[in-house]
Formats: structure tokens, C-alpha cells, sequence
């Protein structure tokens, strides 16, 4: 959902079932939000956290977004929001002593990450100084009216 106002552009990308809880996620995405997309990138690259890796994905995602659409660049965009939601949870069980199970839940997210970009207006161009105005010269044309004659003779 990308959508352009007067003077800001947003840009969307998102990835889903991502298979990182949404607090786990929402830790790493809150930490980015106002930076940069590419410094985030940079920074995310040495977080030991296995969500880094899908937040990495899904900011290239949403700069080439903005790159294809509004042909904008990576250094004119800002993190405006980055959040992670609740997706499904898969019930898995681990094998315990004595016969038994012991069950667990796999839990998975959707991801969003929303760029906003701020359009500078373009310059208008600039008037050169108005040209010295020519004297032209004009002579009046004179008409020349036929006179006709309106009397009419009635019987």
C-alpha cells in the first residue's frame, strides 16, 4: 500500500509467517525506526538475533520498492514505522522419557516496514529579465465608405 500526499511518499514492503515470534521481532524493528534503511542494514548485519536476517530482506525489499515506483533514492528515505504482528502458531510436540510428549508452540509473524520519503519541490525556472520592448510603427488604415444613395422614390 504505497500511497503520495502533497509532499511525503510512503513506501511499503512485508514479509509473512516469518518464523520469529512478534516480540522477538518487534525488539530489532522498534530499534530501527527514524534511521536511515541503508545505515539500518549496516547495523542489522552484526546483530546476533536470527529475526536481524528477515528485517535485512524485507528493508532491500522496501528501498528497490521505492527505487521501481517513484524512482527514489536509498539516502532520501526514513524508517517511519516498523512493526510485527501475530501470524499462526504451528503445535509441535518433543519426544520425552518414559513414552511421553511434550508439546510446544512454533510461533511465526508478519513483518511491515513502512519508508516515507520527503519530496524537496523542484525549483521553479527562473524568469530571465524582460527584453526592452520594440517601438513599432503603425499607420492607421483609413476605410473608404461608398455613400449610397437612401432616398427612394414611392408613387
Amino acid at each position: 500500500m504505497n500511497k503520495k500526499s502533497n509532499n511525503t511518499i510512503t513506501v511499503t514492503a512485508s514479509a509473512s509467517y516469518v518464523i520469529t515470534g512478534p516480540r522477538k521481532c518487534n525488539l530489532i524493528l522498534k530499534s530501527i525506526v527514524g534511521q536511515n534503511p541503508q545505515s539500518a542494514i549496516e547495523v542489522l548485519k552484526f546483530v546476533p538475533n536470527r529475526a536481524s536476517k528477515f528485517v535485512i530482506k524485507i528493508l532491500k525489499q522496501a528501498i528497490g520498492n521505492a527505487a521501481d515506483q517513484y524512482k527514489l533514492a536509498p539516502s532520501d528515505l526514513v524508517i517511519y514505522q516498523a512493526y510485527a504482528t501475530k501470524a499462526s502458531t504451528s503445535r509441535r510436540m518433543r519426544y520425552a522419557g518414559r513414552g511421553r510428549t511434550q508439546p510446544y508452540n512454533k510461533t511465526t509473524s508478519h513483518m511491515t516496514v513502512i519508508l516515507k520519503a520527503k519530496l524537496t519541490p523542484s525549483p521553479a525556472p527562473k524568469k530571465s529579465s524582460p527584453e526592452p520592448k520594440k517601438e513599432v510603427k503603425t499607420t492607421k488604415k483609413t476605410k473608404t465608405v461608398k455613400k449610397v444613395n437612401t432616398k427612394t422614390k414611392i408613387k
